[in-house]
């Protein structure tokens, strides 16, 4: 499991949403 790669990819995501609302 690449959590290395997946939970950055998510944290970033959430931050775009975040500054997008």
């Amino acid at each position: 499991i690449d959590y290395a790669e997946e939970y950055p990819t998510t944290l970033m995501k959430a931050g775009i949403l975040v500054k997008t609302e």
